[in-house]
């Protein structure tokens, strides 16, 4: 392995991990959020916070791609 690569890439790497993760945590609590949504009981609901999870969820099929520029 090139080490100078390794040492010029790896803040990038990490910062890439960084990010992934924090997204990651992100779905995993609107996926909780979601799934705790079968309730019979009627409870407040807060829509922006429903619409923020949506969003967080569906993310990366929101950006653009080859097909269709993004949403």
């Amino acid at each position: 392995m090139d080490i100078d690569f390794l040492i010029e890439e790896l803040p990038k790497i990490l910062f890439s991990v960084k990010k992934t993760s924090e997204r990651i945590s992100k779905i995993s609590v609107s996926l909780r959020s979601f799934a705790r949504a079968d309730s019979t009981s009627k409870v407040a609901f807060d829509i922006n916070e429903g619409i923020d999870n949506a969003l967080t969820i569906l993310q990366h099929r929101l950006k653009a791609n080859h097909q269709r520029p993004a949403i």
